[in-house]
């Protein structure tokens, strides 16, 4: 046969914005309407997996995040190729999908891919559906329902078969099994890589948050404030490669000062505990009469300008 379309392609087929982020996802659920499924996206496990390593202390993914749900993701067949020929590849998707009559889910390099926005820029791991073929106009028909491009049409087979083969040196690579080369779904050579946070304390007294994150060797304390010049001090000796600032955070100077500083050393994250005299259970119970009590507006006015990728405010019960 030298072409084939299967009718997904004429159909429609829903965008969920905020749902759509993994491309591999997008082909499961777009493969189940394919199959005549109702709702598809409800076969689909949207919920977070994660993975802890306690001696490590690093977060990961979990093995089923962005998948089908257990109940139906062990019905899913999945192939490796024992081959270097993209080519040989393609011939054996056609059969496929001659034969049963539903798309096939394919692994790619969008850098080759026309309508991607990073198309002849960057490299890039990607999925996408294969729906048909066609070799007397030499393309094949895709869907690809990625939110940057939400793509259903052809593409020159030549350009796709570079996708599926893509070996380039610095983005990409292949697998081997007894040192001979595979073809499998194209991935990106992963790095090694575990989050360090930088952060700024404000209203840091004499270090005892900071202190306690320092416990953990991914966190460390670039920059610090308080107004009290001694519980500054205190902090500095325990933490001597901290710059710690004395000042007040009302002042715009200071602020300025503070925000700069972080910015120069890459905070990523900003802790801190408002004064909680006015709120205390234990204190004078001033409450709105206490200017203090407002300082927290101070803080959160930073968090805006420098956009954290966490922030922690802690304060007592009031």
């Amino acid at each position: 046969m030298e072409r084939y379309s299967h009718s997904i392609l004429n159909e429609d087929i829903l965008k969920l914005p905020g749902f759509e982020s993994f491309c591999y996802q997008n082909c499961q659920r777009i493969l189940l309407q394919a199959m005549g499924v109702k709702y598809p996206e409800l076969y689909i496990n949207a919920t977070l997996s994660l993975n802890f390593n306690t001696k490590s202390g690093v977060v990961g993914m979990g093995s089923r995040i962005r998948s089908l749900l257990p109940s139906v993701d062990k019905y899913v067949f999945r192939t490796e190729y024992e081959t270097e020929s993209a080519e040989e590849i393609f011939s054996e998707n056609k059969a496929f999908i001659i034969k049963n009559k539903i798309p096939v889910i394919v692994g790619a390099d969008t850098f080759y891919l026309p309508y991607a926005s990073n198309y002849m820029k960057n490299h890039a791991r990607h999925t996408l559906l294969l729906c048909g073929f066609d070799e007397s106009a030499d393309n094949v028909s895709i869907v690809d329902w990625y939110p940057d491009w939400y793509f259903k049409g052809t593409v020159p087979t030549k350009l796709f078969l570079k996708s599926r083969g893509s070996d380039n040196p610095y983005d990409l690579f292949k697998p081997t099994i007894g040192g001979k080369e595979i073809f499998k779904r194209i991935l990106i050579k992963k790095k090694k890589y575990a989050m360090t946070f930088r952060i700024l304390d404000l209203f840091c007294g004499a270090g005892g948050f900071s202190y306690g994150i320092h416990k953990n060797p991914r966190f460390s304390t670039e920059v610090a404030l308080d107004f009290n010049a001694y519980a500054a001090g205190t902090f500095k000796k325990n933490m001597p490669s901290t710059e710690v600032i004395i000042g007040d955070i009302t002042d715009d100077d200071t602020k300025e000062r503070v925000i700069a500083l972080s910015r120069e050393r890459g905070v990523n994250m900003i802790i801190g505990g408002p004064p909680c005299q006015g709120f205390s259970m234990k204190g004078k119970k001033l409450g709105l009469n206490d200017p203090r009590n407002f300082l927290f507006r101070e803080y959160l006015n930073i968090v805006t300008a420098l956009q954290p990728d966490i922030f922690v405010i802690e304060n007592v019960k009031s």
